[in-house]
C-alpha cells in the first residue's frame, strides 16, 4: 500500500535506503490513492522512479476477484484520471484480466445501474433486491451496500430494518452515535451531574436497565412542570410511592438504575472515571451480555465498546486527574470540537449480516454482491470543501497535476468500491426531484461508457410506498447486527506471540476476548509494577550497551517515569508495592555494579515460521559471554524465593522455549542458555 505512504514516510525511506546503494521494494496502486485528506502523497508512487532510476518493475494485471465487465467498468472510469497516472506516466498496461473463478461472470448482467425518483425509493429498491436475493438461497452477509459517506447510510439501514434484514454498519466515524457508546456516555454524564436529565433518560431506556419510553416520558413530563431534574423527580416517587407517577415495574426499573447510579457515583472521589465505567458495565452485567451477543451475532457491539475504553485511557493519560468531572468535561470538548472516532472494522466471518459501509471503510475487503449506493452527482463525486485544519503544503508535497486533485480523488475512491465486487455490481442513483433534480454521477456514466442516462426512474405507487412499511410475515423483529447461523471459518495464516499462545492455551475464550475482540478490562496492579519494572529495566541495559550504565538516581527515576497509579487497593497498598519494586532495583543496581551483564541485546525482536503460521515477540534480553555462548534472559516481576522453584519454572517456560526457537531460527543456533530472572526476589531460575 506504498500509495497510501505520505511524503515525511518516503523521505525516511530515502533515508534508510540512499541511491545509488539503496535495496527497497515497494508495492502500490496510484488508482487505489484515497486518502489524501490524512495526508497521503500521490506523488510518492509516481515519483518512486525519479527518486530511484534504476528500479525494476513488475505490473500485476491478474485478477482472481471479479468477472471482466466488471474490471471494464472500473477501468473506463480510472482512465479519466489520465495523465496523472501510472500507467500514462510508466507506459505500461494496467487493464486487469480477470483470471479467478470470477473470470466468467455468475450473472448474465454483472454491471447494473438503477435510477430512482428519491433517495427513500433508493434505499428501499435496494433493501428489496437483496431481500429477494436473500429469499432466493443467498446469504445477508454475501451483500454490501456502500456508501460515500458515514450519514448517508441511515436510509438504507432504515429499510433494511424495515424488512428484518439483519445488518452491519461500519464507518470511518460515527463512534459516537452507535447506541452501546451514545449510553455508556450517557452513564459517565449522568453520574457527574444530577441536573442532566437527558443522560438519566437515557440510560434509564437503554437495554441496560429497559424502561418503557413511554414511562420515562411521563416522569420527564412531571419534572419539567415542577421544573426540577429528572433524577430528583424520581428520587422523590420513589420516596412517596402514592404520589408516584410510575409504579408496579417501572418503579422497580427506576429503583434499580438510582441503586446504579448511587454505588457508583460514591466511587468518583477516589477511582478513575474509566475505572467506575469498566465497574458499571461488569456489576450490571451489560459486559456479560454483549460478550454472549458477540459469539452469536459477531463483536462489533463490543469492539465499539473496547474502542471508547482505550479512548477513555488516552484522555486519562493526558490529564492531571483523571477524575469523572475531569474527564467528562474533556470528552466533552473533544466532541464538541469535532472528534468522531472510527467505528470497529468490519468483521467478514462475524455473522449473517448484509454488510453496511463507506467506501473507505471498503478498502481491501470483497463481497460476492455489491451494491453502490447514491451515485447522484455532487452526492459521489461529493463537493469539495476545505479541510477545517488544511495540511500544510510541504508535508502533502504534492507535484502540479493537469486535473482536479478533488475529483481524482472522489473517482479513485469510486474505483475501488467498484473493484470490491466478485460476482455482481449495481449502481444506483436517486433524482431527489424538487427545485433542483440531480443528475447521475459523471462517475457513472464514465464507467458506463454513456453520455447519458436513460431518463426513466423506478418510481412506486402510493400503494406500494405504504405495503413498503408491512412487516414481513411471520418475520423475527429486527436486531442491527444480529446474524443466524454463521459462516464455516476460512483457514488463514496466523501471526501470534507467546502471550497469545498461553492465553489460547488456557482459555480459548481468554484468548478471544483480550486479542481479538480486544475486550476492556480493570488494570491490575500487578501488571503496573512489572510493566515499570521492565521499562527501567531495559533503561539501565540500553545505556549499558552504548555508554556509561545508568546511575542508581536515574535508575529509580525510570520507574518513577513508568510508574502508573491505576490498579492499586488502596493508597496504602500502592506505596508498599512502590517501595518493594524500588527495593528491587537497588538490589538490581547492585548485582550490575558487582557482575556487569554481557549484554548485546535489549528488546530483541525477532520473527520465524511455525507451519503455515508465524510466530513473533521480543526477547527482554540476550547475552553473549567472552567464550560465545548465548544466553536469553526473561524477566519476571514475580517474588520466587525458591531457587528450585525458580529452575523448574525456568525448564517449564513456554516463553524461553519460544524465544530459543527465535533465536534459532535467526542464527542457525539454540542459545546455550535460558534463564528466568525475578526481580523482586533477585532469584535466577536456569
Amino acid at each position: 500500500e506504498f500509495q497510501d505512504t505520505n511524503h515525511a514516510q518516503f523521505e525516511l525511506v530515502r533515508l534508510l535506503a540512499p541511491e545509488p546503494s539503496g535495496n527497497v521494494t515497494v508495492v502500490g496502486d496510484d488508482d487505489q490513492s484515497i486518502y489524501r485528506f490524512r495526508g497521503a502523497a500521490l506523488s510518492n508512487i509516481l515519483g518512486f522512479r525519479s527518486a530511484y532510476p534504476r528500479t525494476g518493475r513488475v505490473v500485476l494485471t491478474d485478477n482472481f476477484r471479479s468477472p471482466q465487465p466488471i474490471l471494464d467498468a472500473a477501468y473506463r472510469l480510472i482512465r479519466h484520471n489520465d495523465p496523472d497516472r501510472l500507467e500514462v506516466r510508466e507506459r505500461i498496461d494496467k487493464h486487469l484480466r480477470a483470471r479467478g473463478p470470477g473470470a466468467k461472470a455468475a450473472l448474465d448482467e454483472p454491471v447494473t445501474s438503477v435510477a430512482f425518483a428519491t433517495t427513500s425509493d433508493e434505499a428501499d429498491g435496494v433493501a428489496e433486491r437483496i431481500s429477494a436475493s436473500v429469499a432466493a438461497g443467498r446469504r445477508p452477509a454475501d451483500h454490501a451496500i456502500l456508501v460515500r459517506g458515514n450519514r448517508d447510510a441511515d436510509p438504507y439501514l432504515r429499510a433494511l430494518s424495515l424488512r428484518r434484514i439483519p445488518w452491519r454498519f461500519s464507518g470511518t466515524a460515527g463512534l459516537y452515535r452507535q447506541p452501546e457508546v451514545r449510553v455508556l456516555l450517557s452513564v459517565l454524564r449522568a453520574l457527574n451531574d444530577v441536573q442532566d436529565s437527558v443522560s438519566l433518560y437515557d440510560v434509564a431506556t437503554s437495554e441496560i436497565f429497559g424502561l418503557a419510553p413511554e414511562d420515562a416520558s411521563r416522569a420527564l413530563n412531571q419534572a419539567s412542570r415542577r421544573h426540577m431534574p429528572l433524577e430528583a423527580a424520581l428520587r422523590e416517587g420513589l420516596a412517596d410511592p402514592p404520589r408516584a407517577v410510575l409504579r408496579g415495574p417501572a418503579a422497580s426499573i427506576v429503583q434499580r438504575v438510582l441503586a446504579s447510579i448511587d454505588a457508583h457515583r460514591h466511587l468518583a472521589a477516589r477511582l478513575e472515571a474509566g475505572e467506575i465505567l469498566y465497574r458499571f458495565v461488569t456489576s450490571t452485567g451489560w459486559l456479560g451480555r454483549l460478550a454472549l451477543e458477540a459469539r452469536e451475532s459477531g463483536p462489533e457491539r463490543l469492539q465499539n465498546v473496547a474502542r471508547l475504553f482505550e479512548i477513555l485511557r488516552g484522555a486519562s493519560a493526558v490529564l492531571r486527574d483523571a477524575r469523572l468531572p475531569f474527564l467528562v468535561a474533556r470528552l466533552d470538548l473533544l466532541i464538541q470540537a469535532g472528534d468522531d472516532p472510527a467505528t470497529a472494522d468490519a468483521d467478514l466471518g462475524g455473522g449473517e449480516a448484509v454488510h453496511v459501509l463507506t467506501c473507505h471503510k471498503a478498502k481491501g475487503l470483497e463481497f460476492p454482491i455489491v451494491h453502490m449506493v447514491g451515485m447522484a452527482q455532487e452526492r459521489f463525486p461529493s463537493r469539495s470543501r476545505r479541510d477545517p485544519v488544511d495540511l500544510p503544503e510541504d508535508l502533502v508535497h504534492e507535484g502540479p497535476a493537469d486535473g482536479d486533485f478533488h475529483l481524482s480523488e472522489e473517482r479513485r475512491l469510486c474505483y475501488v468500491g467498484m473493484t470490491r465486487a466478485r460476482e455482481s455490481l449495481v449502481m444506483s442513483w436517486a433524482r431527489d426531484e424538487g427545485e433542483r433534480p440531480r443528475r447521475p454521477s459523471q462517475f457513472l456514466l464514465e464507467a458506463l461508457d454513456a453520455t447519458a442516462m436513460d431518463s426513466a426512474v423506478l418510481r412506486p405507487s402510493p400503494i406500494e410506498r405504504i405495503e413498503r412499511l408491512r412487516p414481513p410475515a411471520d418475520a423475527a423483529p429486527a436486531v442491527p447486527g444480529h446474524a443466524g447461523t454463521r459462516p464455516g471459518l476460512v483457514e488463514q495464516p496466523l501471526t501470534l506471540s507467546y502471550g497469545q499462545v498461553n492465553d489460547y492455551s488456557e482459555c480459548p475464550a481468554r484468548y478471544r476476548y483480550a486479542h481479538l475482540i480486544r475486550l476492556p478490562t480493570l488494570a491490575n496492579h500487578a501488571l503496573v509494577v512489572g510493566k515499570a519494572l521492565h521499562a527501567a529495566v531495559q533503561a539501565y541495559h540500553r545505556s549499558q550497551m552504548t555508554g556509561p550504565a545508568l546511575s542508581r538516581e536515574a535508575l529509580q527515576a525510570e520507574l518513577d517515569r513508568h510508574w502508573e497509579s491505576t490498579g492499586f487497593v488502596t493508597r496504602a497498598h500502592e506505596d508498599a508495592r512502590r517501595a518493594s519494586a524500588q527495593a528491587a532495583l537497588d538490589r538490581f543496581w547492585d548485582e550490575q555494579q558487582a557482575d556487569p551483564a554481557p549484554v548485546i541485546g535489549v528488546e530483541q525482536e525477532f520473527a520465524f515460521r511455525f507451519g503455515t503460521d508465524r510466530v513473533r515477540g521480543r526477547m527482554d534480553r540476550v547475552d553473549r559471554a567472552p567464550d560465545g555462548t548465548v544466553e536469553v534472559v526473561d524477566y519476571k516481576s514475580g517474588d520466587v524465593r525458591d531457587p528450585a522453584t525458580a529452575a523448574r519454572r525456568s525448564r517449564e517456560s513456554l516463553q524461553l522455549a519460544i524465544y530459543a526457537l527465535g533465536w534459532e531460527a535467526e542464527h542457525g543456533q539454540a542459545p546455550e542458555r535460558l534463564t528466568l530472572h525475578f526481580l523482586e526476589s533477585g532469584e535466577v531460575g536456569r
